[in-house]
Parts: structure tokens; C-alpha cells; sequence
């Protein structure tokens, strides 16, 4: 057995090695901490050794403070994280629940008072969210509120509404998706939907043409969503919008999982008077899904996997205008007082001088010879009124038909107390079909 999960766990880390590659400086994917450590004379304590453990997985990093008592943690996937700080003949310093976000170095400072027989200093609650840094504006979102707050379509990028600054253009299908990674177009403090950009896990994840998110992850596999809005760093330069930077989870030293489920029905709709005399048309939204993760091995590998499935089968209703039996025939006497018809073979090439078509003096009809062959073919192809007028005459439900598919999985595996190796598989299959 031992030999069979050395053999998988190295299976794991060369492909993860291959896929992605250590996470050095990778401000897209990763956080950090830094911080000063003094003694209380507010001298530099150097060599005081500084760990940082994650929350969820208890897995520790480590480093000492240099000449200057100062220590930095540049990259840490995005969590929660317990600082400690030792030095011997000093008291214990520890740090609960600093929240660690993506492309965001925070500051842990620490005054470590001489050690007594039971000295320690502890600090619960977050550590402030000072960004000395960075003058970057951004909403952070993390993955508590992620899974507490509705998100229409489990569409976690909807969730950007709640930030300054950002809009919801109007013209837009609010309730149909809009492309196969469901996303939809926002203004960022009024810049065009096309400035914005979309980062997933650090990999470029924008559509070229509307800059819309080309694959949107599911919210059971979000760790955190941080739209940066204004000021952020050079190497967003392309961006003038807003800048999503979404982080996927990864398992712990616990198995855990989820499962949704969305149903709709048009049972739960009230039909539109003018558009569905004859009742509501069926009209069916199922999402599903759900999440797992855990350990491979305890403290070292570790898995996470998700899927997703949508089965959209809707009725888009609406009132068109198909001609009536005379208008086919270019008989348009009806309607020759108010809407009368132009012949262009008269007048002059600006338009002027024309006269009133007829055939056999009647005002307004076309004779047969002058109706294009063309024309007569697409009238073949256009369906009877069903109702009663010239226009708004073709009451319609058509079908619309919506499946989608999407599987992510993602492995982390930690070399030394100080690099950490991820990488990530996603499939996306969409598939629709209008009548």
C-alpha cells in the first residue's frame, strides 16, 4: 500500500510539475505576508523564526527574519492563515485568522516582549486589511460569503454587483445565458465591457470580443473572487475595465464535499396576456452538481474536484409580423391610403417625382411580373397569421434547448515548507439548439 501511494503521489507532482510549475511571485494566483518583528526597545530581532499555517490543510511555511527583523511570505494561496513568530528568550507571538487574498501582501507586525515562565502574546480576529503595497481599489469576496449569498445561475461573477463603481448594461438577456460560460457584460466606473479581464487561477481566462469570462467556475469550487476596479498593478496594463481574479479551492486534511441542485418550472410562472393567450409554454432550468476534496497524502497532496451540469429546455414567446394572404399576392388596397407603396422604376434617381404603384389602375397593388422570384420564395417560407391585423399578427413559443457540462479538478502538492506545486485540469462542453 505504501508503495502504490508513493507511486501515485509521484504520479501527481510530475504532473502537476509539468502542468503549472512552482508558484514564485505569481501575484495572480498567490497572496503574501510581510512584516517587521522588534523587541520592546523597538530594536530588530533577527533570526526569529516565522511560520504561516493554513487554517484549513495544516500546512506550515517557514522563514526567519533577516538583518532588518523583516520577513515576507510572498506566496500563499489564498486562505486562512495563523501566523507565529519564535525566538528563544522571547515571548511567543501568534496571529489568528489572517485572511489571505490574491495578488494582496498584508502586514503582520510583531513586538515580542522579554519571555517570562508563561509569556505569550496572541492576536485573534483578522489582521487589518491595510494594503501598504498597492493603491489597488478592489472587492474581495471569499468563499463564506460566496456560498451564503443567492447568485442567480450559481454565477459567482454576478456577485461583482455588490463592488463600486460596476453596472449592468441595459439590452442585455439578464435571464438566458449569454455565451457558454453564462457570463454577462458589466460597465466598470464606466468603462466598456470589452476593457474588462478575467484571470482563473492566474491563467487568462477573457473572452477576446465582449470581454466576457470564457469558463466560469462553479461556486462550490470558489475560494475567492476579487474584482480590482481602479489602480491596479503594471502588469494589468491590457485591462481598463475591471480585473476578475478568481481562485479555485483545493483540499484539506479533511474529506468534504457538496451537492446542489436548481430546478425551475413554468408552473412557478404567470403567463403574459398579449404573448401566451393559450397558457404558459414549458419552460424547464435544471443546475446540478457538487464538489470533494481531501488528502492524498496528509499535510503534503491533496485533491479537489467539482462538476457541474445544466439542462435548459425554455420557450421564448414573443409577437411578429408575418403578411397576410393579400399582401403575398401584392395586393396592398388595404392599406393604400395610409401606407401608400412607391413604384422605383418613376421619378427621379433622388427619390423625387415618383408615382403610387398600381396594376390595372388599382392603387397599390404589384403586378405579378414585377414581383421578384426571390420574394416569392421567402413568402413560401413565412407561416400564417394566427392572429387577427396587419401587424403583431404571429403569436409564437419557440423552443430553446441549453445543455452544459463542466468538470475542474485540481491537485496541490507541497515540495518544502516554501514552494507549493498546483495544477489544474478543467473540461467545458456547452451545447444548444433554438427552433
Amino acid at each position: 500500500m505504501n508503495s502504490i501511494s508513493r507511486r501515485f503521489s509521484m504520479l501527481i507532482a510530475v504532473f502537476l510539475l509539468v502542468s503549472i510549475g512552482m508558484l514564485h511571485a505569481q501575484t495572480a494566483v498567490t497572496g503574501g505576508i510581510e512584516g517587521n518583528v522588534i523587541d520592546s526597545s523597538g530594536a530588530a530581532i533577527v533570526g526569529a523564526t516565522v511560520e504561516a499555517t493554513d487554517v484549513l490543510d495544516a500546512v506550515t511555511r517557514d522563514t526567519v527574519t533577516n538583518g532588518d527583523g523583516a520577513y515576507r511570505f510572498p506566496s500563499l494561496i489564498p486562505g486562512t492563515y495563523s501566523v507565529t513568530i519564535k525566538k528563544a528568550g522571547f515571548a511567543t507571538f501568534t496571529r489568528e485568522g489572517t485572511r489571505i487574498g490574491a495578488g494582496i501582501i498584508y502586514r503582520v507586525d510583531a513586538k515580542l516582549p522579554v519571555a517570562t515562565a508563561t509569556s505569550e502574546v496572541k492576536v485573534t480576529g483578522e489582521a487589518p486589511l491595510l494594503q501598504t503595497d498597492s493603491g489597488e481599489v478592489n472587492e474581495t469576496i471569499p468563499s463564506t460569503e460566496i456560498s451564503s449569498l443567492p447568485t442567480y445561475g450559481n454565477n459567482v461573477t454576478r456577485l461583482s454587483l455588490l463592488a463600486p463603481g460596476v453596472s449592468m448594461p441595459g439590452g442585455q438577456l439578464d435571464h438566458h445565458p449569454e455565451n457558454a460560460g453564462s457570463d454577462f457584460n458589466l460597465n466598470i466606473n464606466g468603462a466598456a465591457p470589452n476593457a474588462n479581464g478575467h484571470l482563473l487561477d492566474g491563467v487568462e481566462n477573457t473572452e477576446a470580443i465582449q470581454g466576457l469570462s470564457i469558463i466560469v467556475t462553479p461556486n462550490d469550487a470558489v475560494q475567492q473572487v476579487k474584482l480590482a476596479t481602479s489602480d491596479y498593478d503594471a502588469e494589468y496594463g491590457k485591462v481598463a475595465g475591471g480585473l476578475w481574479q478568481i481562485t479555485t479551492k483545493s483540499g484539506t486534511n479533511a474529506f468534504h464535499g457538496s451537492f446542489f441542485e436548481n430546478y425551475r418550472t413554468a408552473g412557478f410562472n404567470a403567463a403574459d396576456h398579449f404573448t401566451e393567450p393559450n397558457g404558459i409554454p414549458r419552460d424547464i432550468w435544471n443546475q446540478f452538481g457538487g464538489s470533494v476534496g481531501g488528502p492524498v497524502i496528509k499535510n503534503k497532496v491533496f485533491f479537489f474536484g467539482d462538476y457541474q451540469g445544466m439542462r435548459n429546455n425554455l420557450f421564448a414567446s414573443g409577437n411578429e409580423t408575418v403578411p397576410i394572404d393579400a399582401f403575398r399576392t401584392g395586393d396592398f388596397s388595404s392599406v393604400a391610403a395610409t401606407d401608400p407603396i412607391y413604384d422605383p422604376a418613376t421619378g427621379n434617381p433622388d427619390g423625387t417625382g415618383r408615382t403610387q404603384i398600381q396594376c390595372n389602375g388599382v392603387l397599390n397593388v404589384i403586378c405579378p411580373d414585377r414581383i421578384s422570384p426571390a420574394a416569392k420564395n421567402l413568402l413560401a417560407l413565412l407561416p400564417e397569421p394566427n392572429s387577427p391585423g396587419y401587424s403583431a399578427n404571429y403569436q409564437i413559443a419557440r423552443p430553446a434547448t441549453f445543455g452544459q457540462d463542466q468538470f475542474d479538478t485540481r491537485g496541490d502538492y507541497f515540495v518544502t515548507s516554501k514552494t507549493v506545486v498546483f495544477g489544474k485540469f478543467s473540461y467545458f462542453k456547452a451545447r444548444g439548439v433554438s427552433a
